[in-house]
């Protein structure tokens, strides 16, 4: 009886280890990467094998799959593996994400990269659609076709397709800023919504002027 019941203990002590480690698909951003910034970054496994994390500052990079320990996923630069440089927070509902890297300040190393986590799931983020990201220290208001959105510093919003688009599936996508008591348009351009790609938009604060700019990266569900 005593050895069943130390199996058992045993078996329970495995599960709730595998409870605590669960796994997850992630892409990542880098985004405004410097002049120091790694090509590549790795996750460790619990086996002791490497993940590498390729940092594509142009377009996100495909589905890869990750550990979560307590709820985070640690990012360690090559061949140097005491010091994890980026830390990102996943909850634990969310199983498709993307991380976008941004550069910390030079007082939290050895952390290289702060994080932002961004739920990849089709609820979240609609087929088709779009997520509008404001990184800008102020109000920022976007108008994708026929949507109109409000974003304050911080806030993030996924809308549909646009329903209004041209003969080429393009929709007008404009970005504004409030000067005083007015709203100015910072960029305006037309941006394609084939079907199967979803499109991320990222309002931020321009380094040579300080003024609200933009970028747009396409996704692809690959």
């Amino acid at each position: 009886m005593k050895k069943v019941i130390l199996f058992i203990s045993l078996g329970l002590v495995g599960f709730i280890g595998a409870q605590e480690m669960q796994i997850v698909q992630i892409r990542t951003l880098c985004f405004q990467r410097g002049a120091d910034t790694p090509e590549s970054l790795v996750v460790k496994k619990p086996d002791g094998n490497l993940v590498e994390i390729e940092l594509s500052s142009s377009f996100p990079t495909t589905k890869t799959k990750v550990p979560i320990v307590e709820g985070k996923i640690g990012f360690y630069a090559k061949g140097q593996l005491g010091q994890q440089v980026a830390v990102a927070s996943v909850a634990s509902d969310i199983k498709d994400v993307l991380i976008l890297l941004v550069p910390a300040p030079a007082t939290k190393k050895p952390i290289i990269f702060d994080t932002v986590v961004m739920d990849l799931s089709k609820s979240a983020f609609p087929d088709d659609g779009a997520l509008v990201m404001n990184a800008y220290p102020r109000d920022v208001r976007a108008v994708i076709g026929e949507h109109r959105i409000l974003l304050k510093p911080g806030m993030r919003a996924a809308v549909a397709r646009p329903a209004k688009r041209n003969d080429y599936n393009m929709a007008a996508v404009v970005i504004q800023y409030k000067s005083k008591e007015e709203w100015l348009t910072a960029a305006e351009t037309m941006v394609s919504f084939p079907e199967a790609l979803r499109q991320l938009f990222i309002t931020y604060a321009d380094p040579k002027n300080n003024q609200v700019t933009f970028r747009s990266y396409s996704i692809r569900d690959l």
